[in-house]
């Protein structure tokens, strides 16, 4: 009577020890598999896009009818740490291409040509093994219709309707007689904002003063919207320095609302035409 218990025990036993194998091998198998993706599959798998790219022009994403290939992101992986930076890369020199359309802008040769002649260039071309051609298409041209870009954003009514609205609602403010020195520090967007848009004094031939027309103003006298190359600008005259009956120096108070650069713009396309992956590459 015995022995039975004692082979019940031993099943019990054998059946733990199964489960506990079972177990090991399963355990087991999840880490070989995660070796083979990381390891050799996705190694491979960028081996083998890379040369079925060169054949057959494989799509990764699009934007606004725009397709985005897995060669155009193959080009940028020798500036890039890997892939998805090389992805993100060129998603924005399409956001910035979009941009540009929007706006009208061009590279012409000649700007390409005086770039080429100003920086140069050849040290990268050789440390990348790029011809001259591939240098322009991928560094100069993006850089070039980028700077150009940015330049016409500024003067976009579109693209600074936000910074227009908010220089505007400080002017009313300043019609209803809030203290021009509390809306430079709560609105303004320059240095000087903490001390509440106070600056130096500057005479009337100062290189400061030739875009601010502010001069001849009449003391703590706020004057209209000025529009300069990348902000929008309200001044007014804290303090004056006399000599002989004539002003020869003013002290300027202002505040700065900076217009809108590229940067904003892309992300209103970014709204506007959002990226569609293709399955596979999000």
């Amino acid at each position: 009577m015995a022995v039975l218990p004692l082979k019940k025990k031993s099943m019990q036993l054998r059946v733990r020890f199964s489960y506990l194998v079972l177990f090991l091998v399963f355990i087991g198998g999840l880490g070989f598999s995660f070796f083979l993706y990381e390891g050799l599959y996705q190694q491979h798998r960028v081996d083998g896009l890379a040369m079925t790219s060169r054949i057959i022009p494989l799509p990764v994403a699009r934007m606004d009818g725009k397709m985005l290939f897995y060669g155009q992101i193959m080009t940028y992986q020798d500036l890039l740490p890997g892939f998805d930076e090389a992805l993100e890369h060129i998603v924005s020199l399409t956001y910035v291409e979009l941009v540009a359309e929007e706006l009208d802008v061009r590279v012409s040769r000649d700007e390409i040509d005086a770039y080429r002649n100003r920086e140069g260039g050849d040290g990268i071309m050789e440390q990348l093994d790029w011809s001259g051609r591939q240098y322009e298409s991928r560094i100069v041209e993006p850089l070039l219709l980028a700077q150009q870009t940015e330049q016409e954003v500024y003067s976009s009514e579109k693209y600074q309707e936000e910074s227009r609205d908010a220089i505007d609602r400080i002017e009313r403010d300043l019609e209803l007689d809030i203290p021009f020195t509390d809306l430079a520090f709560i609105y303004s967007e320059d240095f000087s904002a903490p001390d509440g848009g106070y600056l130096d004094y500057y005479a009337e031939d100062d290189a400061f003063l030739q875009d601010l027309p502010i001069f001849d103003l009449e003391l703590f006298e706020p004057s209209e919207v000025i529009e300069l190359d990348t902000s929008f600008v309200i001044a007014q005259l804290y303090d004056e320095v006399v000599v002989d009956e004539e002003r020869v120096r003013v002290g300027v108070q202002w505040i700065v609302i900076r217009k809108q650069g590229l940067s904003h713009a892309m992300e209103v396309k970014r709204e506007e035409y959002p990226v569609q992956y293709f399955i596979g590459w999000e």
